[in-house]
């Protein structure tokens, strides 16, 4: 399953909204922070195949070779089918990646901070998950091992996350509207960065 018992992986989230996604590693603070960030083509819906992600919770595993020349991440929802590398809906093979195209996968426009979530990614302590094997052993019941790195949650298209390079601060504003269409903002402060360039 995608859960980090010990809270040593990373967590990381991604608000469509604005294109930011914020990592952090749970164990040493270590973070990185993006504001080019896409997802799926220009006017489809999450549930259209090429549409943008889903709101949803994600284990970041490991998976063979590169997408646009940088290393790349499988997205597997945590739902009741964990390891068979779809989401509610039907859609597959949601990755995290560096790139100028995205078919609904969480994908970064800019190479060199790509690189810095990169940098927190493979410093982190990980795990091992299991998950289907791809192909016909797949429907066959066979399974087979991945690294898992942490998690991901993507937020719906009412939050936004934004970085205060003044204060450190990272935080998390959701806007809703209740029973009296009111509309109603709250802010969560996720963490702060330090002098130390931790964010804790």
């Amino acid at each position: 399953n995608g859960v980090d018992p010990f809270g040593l992986e990373v967590s990381a989230i991604f608000t469509p909204g604005n294109g930011a996604f914020f990592i952090r590693d749970n164990d040493t603070g270590q973070y990185a922070f993006s504001n080019n960030f896409f997802s799926g083509e220009a006017g489809l819906t999450s549930s259209q195949s090429h549409g943008p992600v889903p709101a949803g919770e994600f284990s970041i595993l490991s998976r063979p070779g590169k997408m646009a020349g940088m290393q790349a991440f499988r997205l597997e929802a945590n739902d009741e089918n964990f390891g068979d590398d779809k989401i509610n809906g039907g859609r597959s093979e949601i990755r995290l990646h560096y790139g100028t195209i995205s078919w609904g996968c969480v994908t970064c426009r800019v190479s060199k901070e790509f690189a810095n979530i990169l940098q927190v990614l493979n410093s982190t302590k990980t795990s091992k998950v299991e998950v289907d094997r791809k192909g016909t052993l797949g429907k066959l019941g066979f399974k087979e091992t991945l690294t898992k790195y942490g998690s991901l949650t993507v937020k719906g298209n009412n939050a936004r996350l934004n970085f205060n390079p003044k204060t450190g601060d990272v935080t998390l504003t959701t806007t809703r509207s209740d029973l009296s269409s009111r509309i109603k903002t709250t802010t969560r402060k996720i963490c702060t960065v330090n002098k130390e360039g931790v964010c804790q």
